[in-house]
């Protein structure tokens, strides 16, 4: 099912922008402490399987549905980088990939395939959510981003969107 991107809220575009990325090395990508250089050409995109659609989806769920994917992007000749996307104050996070070289499009497209709203394009300089399926940038903000109080609602219900059955957006 694919969500129009207008009936997302401003406020989870603005939470997805306050994302903060991390590798499963501990390195800080976008966010506070995001470091100065990047081990990896940009721009790159960090994509997920966890919870389609917005709708909260079992821990075992989501790590099968991240395998699948983490499947595709090796089929397409990509080598994935496992990558946690996090709430600032750590309520809320997904289990991502970050791969170079898919092209916005083909990232959409591929997140989109698995129900997802939205991804991130990290540049060395930037962190771009781009709105599933066509790509359309939602928000725009400086990948090192200097630090922050929590961002109000992360870990909170959200109202539903109607016609889609959201549940909470938040990772196990």
């Amino acid at each position: 099912m694919v969500i129009p991107d207008d009936a997302v809220s401003d406020d989870l575009w603005d939470r997805y922008a306050g994302t903060v990325l991390t590798t499963g090395e501990g390195l800080t990508v976008a966010g506070p402490g995001a470091a100065d250089l990047l081990p990896f050409v940009v721009p790159a995109h960090v994509l997920t399987a966890w919870n389609p659609g917005s709708v909260r989806q079992s821990a075992s769920a989501n790590a099968a549905a991240n395998r699948a994917l983490r499947q595709e992007l090796l089929r397409r000749g990509l080598a994935p980088t496992r990558v946690v996307g996090a709430a600032p104050d750590g309520s809320w996070h997904e289990d991502s990939l970050l791969v170079s070289s898919l092209g916005r499009q083909a990232a959409v497209a591929l997140a989109a395939r698995f129900g997802q709203l939205a991804i991130f394009e990290v540049t060395a300089d930037e962190l771009l959510v781009l709105a599933c399926p066509h790509g359309q940038e939602r928000r725009r903000v400086a990948r090192r981003a200097p630090a922050q109080p929590a961002v109000p609602g992360w870990g909170r219900a959200q109202p539903a969107v109607p016609g889609w059955g959201r549940a909470e957006h938040a990772g196990g």
